[in-house]
């Protein structure tokens, strides 16, 4: 009987993250010999750790894999895309890249919000803002840029995870996008030889096996926190006038001169400071974050689960097989859970799959101002929360508040530090529930 064989990293990057992770179909569960390539997806890329420590972890990865198909990027903050240099150097090749929707003016505000959190605003990270397809595009083999779209207020039912394999819909491309990709205005974005395109909220992403129907997806989520529309009209009204400019949109290329001049920063932080920054309750830099599902949509058999503490040693420290229910994976970001307006669309998107979720990646390295045990609640079959921090606990990351919660509700706790001894890997064989399709 054909399995799925899932092998995915945590990787000590300390505060940061890190996540790889590859999907490949194997003959039956005591084969490592695969029938098909793999699918290979990473979920951020960055530490406010040594470059040592991000350089060891990368190296690790792309010694293993030579292709990329799904990169997500959960924002742009130095501790989660710190690594991406290093991680995009040619010869890897990477299929699709993911990022959160940002409208220009929303992006300036964003980067005013990281700057007065006490962190340095680079050329680099205006230019990966405004520019993301240059920016990708100069640092490797990148065929699309996709920017998820972020779920609103708005009520609806959730992403559609019944798959309907056709003729049509099983191309030999890396994924199926349900609902499609939209391909918008070429204004938008400066030609650099990626495709450009958007992706509706509650998109599902079925990584193709080559013509197999195998219960796996990706799910990411984007959302934003708020700031009225009113407010943020009237700031890009303001930018606008220090610009010159009465376009509809503002022009990201007068917008990065003035981001990277002293004095045109200092005449946009003057129009924040008026319009932005005496709003209550305002501060903190972590507006918009990609959360990402990997998982089943099915219960099914768990052949086997593994966990392997330390595998940079000849023993490892711990290896375990834990019988469980659930083989899904969340990743969080940086999500501002607390906040039950986010959290109520965070249940819109993943409500279905949140009995599948067997281990979860506690929102900005394990915050208790990001946390809420709600989710833990909700998720049954959660077994395991992570939090990618400092060993030294820095910020106060994992929170003692967080890690006492997550233990009252019988889920264990792991912190993957910069220490190699903590770094996380999981081996999962789950079933292939159907036969080979048309």
């Amino acid at each position: 009987m054909e399995r799925l064989l899932i092998s995915r990293t945590q990787y000590a990057v300390g505060q940061g993250g890190f996540h790889g992770a590859s999907l490949r179909v194997v003959p039956n569960p005591d084969s490592p010999q695969a029938s098909n390539p793999p699918y290979t997806y990473v979920y951020d890329c960055g530490t406010s750790n040594s470059k040592y420590v991000l350089g060891r972890a990368v190296n690790s990865f792309r010694r293993e894999h030579a292709v990329i198909d799904a990169l997500f990027i959960s924002h742009f903050d130095n501790d989660h895309i710190k690594g991406l240099d290093r991680l995009l150097a040619k010869p890897i090749e990477v299929k699709d890249v993911f990022i959160p929707y940002m409208s220009n003016i929303y992006v300036a505000f964003y980067l005013l919000e990281y700057a007065k959190s006490g962190r340095k605003v680079t050329d680099s990270l205006i230019d990966a803002m405004l520019f993301p397809a240059s920016f990708f595009g100069d640092r490797g083999r990148v065929s699309r840029l996709i920017r998820v779209i972020p779920r609103g207020m708005e009520r609806g039912e959730g992403p559609n995870l019944n798959r309907l394999d056709t003729e049509d819909n099983m191309g030999e491309g890396p994924a199926i996008f349900d609902p499609g990709l939209e391909s918008p205005d070429a204004t938008q974005q400066p030609e650099h030889g990626i495709g450009v395109f958007d992706m509706k909220p509650g998109t599902v992403i079925w990584p193709n096996f080559y013509r197999r129907h195998v219960d796996w997806i990706l799910l990411p989520h984007v959302h934003m926190t708020g700031i009225p529309k009113k407010v943020l009209d009237d700031f890009k009204r303001d930018v606008q006038q220090i610009i010159g400019s009465s376009d509809l949109e503002i022009n990201p290329q007068k917008l990065a001169e003035l981001l990277k001049s002293k004095t045109g920063r200092d005449k946009i932080e003057s129009a924040y400071d008026k319009i932005i920054g005496h709003i209550p309750g305002n501060g903190g830099h972590n507006k918009i974050t990609m959360s990402l599902y990997s998982g089943p949509t099915k219960k099914g058999e768990l052949y086997g689960r593994y966990y392997y503490m330390s595998p940079c040693i000849n023993v490892p420290l711990a290896v375990r097989h834990v019988p469980c229910a659930a083989a899904g994976w969340l990743g969080t970001g940086d999500a501002m859970l607390k906040d039950p307006t986010i959290r109520s669309a965070y249940e819109r998107t993943y409500g279905q799959v949140l009995p599948h979720v067997g281990v979860l990646n506690l929102p900005h390295h394990g915050s208790y101002r990001n946390f809420h045990a709600d989710l833990v609640k909700k998720a049954p079959n959660l077994h395991l929360a992570v939090a990618n921090s400092r060993m030294s606990r820095q910020y106060g990351h994992p929170s003692c508040k967080v890690i006492t919660q997550v233990a009252q509700n019988r889920v264990a706790f792991h912190q993957v530090s910069e220490s190699v001894q903590s770094e996380l890997v999981e081996v999962i064989t789950f079933p292939v529930q159907t036969h080979l399709t048309i």
